[in-house]
This record gives structure tokens, C-alpha cells and sequence, in this order.
């Protein structure tokens, strides 16, 4: 079953978690997750809750 951001970020609670950016607001679904090193090359991530390392 698919969450909303919002749902997740609620499931989660602060402050464990900080938005940073949510282009599209918090009542998206999201359909999985991707674990980034912020040095990398940006890639687009539909759909994802991208988790930065750091």
C-alpha cells in the first residue's frame, strides 16, 4: 500500500526528518524510497522519498 508524504512524515516524526524540498506539497503518493549521497549526480526519483546520507 502506497503513503502520502505527508502520512509518512507524520508516521515518522520530527525531528528525525526534514523536508527540504517538496515540489509537488505533502499529499503526494509516494511508491518507494532511494538513499543518496548528496555528492553525487542529482537523478530524477518520481514518486520516491529521497533520504540523504549526512
Amino acid at each position: 500500500m502506497d503513503a502520502t508524504l505527508a502520512q509518512i512524515l507524520a508516521a515518522i516524526g520530527e525531528p528525525i526528518v526534514d523536508v527540504l524540498v517538496a515540489p509537488s506539497g505533502l499529499d503526494v503518493t509516494v511508491s518507494g524510497a532511494a538513499i543518496v549521497d548528496p555528492e553525487d549526480d542529482p537523478t530524477d526519483q518520481p514518486g520516491r522519498l529521497v533520504l540523504l546520507i549526512g
